[in-house]
């Protein structure tokens, strides 16, 4: 963990303590980048459970941890507006940025249709059952597996088939998508040929394609997940607008994908690392096993979908959640003033003693007793609180078809995973593992 040495005890800011170790311009990011939770947890050891955080360039938030980080996720003191000058440009009107009144019409004129019933109907766990065979098969030569890349690509395959991507454009559409991402990194500079200007002309190209297929979709009331989108509307009959769905589906083709991408990669890693999790799968998944199509399926997997939430509790791929204080705050008997972004550490929420027991240890067996139902700690992962991603139903069938697809495979090739143990990742903003690490197969 790369800490500058010249900064141990900064001055506060508004009372509050400042961590240690920023560098000039970049602040903590040297330190966040590899191994934010135990930067995190010894600042908190050092300043207790409120402190500020240079995410670099001068960009300063008071990280809040423990239980005061729900209520400020509940957003009925704060707004989904911090980073609003990266996030804008990348996420528009959708209703990630939206709150109150704006939120609650678009989350509810789409809620329907990303429910188990509305996937259902829209027939999106047999088009993900479809693409993910077809990708798992075309492992069927290698004995060496590149996990983090192949995820990224079944899952961009599975999000791009679900909103209505020609297949045989998906080539073009992961350029400009990869391109499009890069408005993330907030490099201040857009002069032609950087980062920000090349996300810039790839939203322009991504947005061009989603006005064609809500287009289509609408002119012929598709029955798909877009056509739910078009069509869907709010309990008092107001759908979303244009925009708000261009914006809207270029935002599920970011969350779509990324999230389970990352955990279907930790899930191979734990499998290898542990023998154990590994047969515990065989006794639940054949070589000719079908694929759940439905969340009601799910039921005949119930260690798979353990294994997943427990993948996702562990490695959440979003480890930090920003938002700005709205009004009058007050935390651990300090004045926050409006306007202040304050940060809620996902990854420390997800691994606290208090509330799991064991918490670095992969448990499938703790959301196995009666189908524990996801509650405000573990939904963390996908936002919580009014913000919580439409999107979760989607990720657990699609990790759970994954686990069975991958499983049958092997077994019928005689296969199984060799031992390693869990690579390195990158922690902040969105955490991975090392895309240089593989999986080997080896015979049984």
């Amino acid at each position: 963990m790369l800490l500058n040495p010249l900064r141990r005890n900064p001055p506060p800011r508004a009372g509050i303590p400042v961590a240690a170790g920023s560098f000039p311009a970049v602040g903590h990011l040297p330190a966040l980048i590899p191994s934010m939770l135990r930067f995190i947890r010894e600042q908190e050891a050092r300043l207790g459970p409120l402190f500020w955080v240079n995410r670099g360039f001068g960009d300063h938030a008071l990280m809040v941890l423990g239980e005061p980080a729900f209520e400020l996720l509940a957003n009925k003191v704060t707004r989904s507006r911090d980073g609003i000058e990266v996030l804008a440009p990348m996420m528009g009107e959708s209703m990630i940025l939206a709150d109150g009144p704006a939120h609650r019409r678009m989350r509810g004129a789409v809620a329907r249709t990303f429910s188990p019933k509305g996937l259902g109907g829209a027939n999106a766990g047999r088009t993900m059952a479809t693409i993910i065979e077809d990708r798992v098969a075309r492992w069927e030569g290698t004995k060496r597996l590149k996990i983090v890349p192949e995820a990224r690509e079944l899952a961009l395959d599975v999000i791009f088939a679900i909103v209505g991507v020609p297949v045989d454009e998906n080539a073009e559409w992961r350029r400009r998508y990869d391109s499009f991402l890069l408005g993330f990194l907030n490099l201040p500079t857009g002069i032609a040929g950087s980062p920000r200007w090349r996300s810039q002309r790839a939203r322009r190209w991504i947005d061009a394609r989603m006005e064609n297929i809500i287009e289509r979709a609408a002119a012929a009331s598709s029955a798909d997940l877009v056509g739910g989108m078009v069509q869907g509307r709010d309990d008092e009959g107001r759908g979303l607008t244009h925009q708000e769905l261009v914006d809207n589906l270029r935002l599920l083709l970011f969350a779509g994908h990324e999230t389970t991408a990352t955990v279907i990669a930790w899930m191979g890693y734990h499998l290898a690392a542990d023998p154990d999790l590994w047969e515990r799968l065989l006794a639940e998944v054949g070589p000719e096993t079908p694929l759940p199509t439905t969340s009601a399926d799910l039921d005949r997997f119930p260690f798979a979908l353990g294994l997943f939430r427990e993948a996702l509790r562990l490695h959440s791929p979003v480890g930090l959640i920003g938002r700005k204080v709205a009004g009058e705050l007050e935390l651990q008997g300090k004045r926050i003033p409006e306007g202040t972004s304050v940060m809620v550490c996902v990854a420390d929420l997800s691994r606290d003693p208090e509330r799991y027991e064991d918490p670095d240890q992969v448990r499938p067996e703790r959301w196995m007793k009666d189908r524990v139902r996801a509650g405000s700690l573990e939904t963390v992962q996908f936002g919580a609180g009014p913000h919580f991603c439409l999107g979760y139903h989607l990720a657990c069938l699609e990790g759970v078809q994954f686990m069975v697809a991958f499983a049958s495979s092997l077994q019928r090739r005689r296969l199984r995973l060799a031992r390693r143990s869990l690579p390195s990742s990158i922690e902040y903003p969105l955490a991975r593992p090392s895309a240089r690490a593989v999986l080997e197969l080896e015979r049984v």
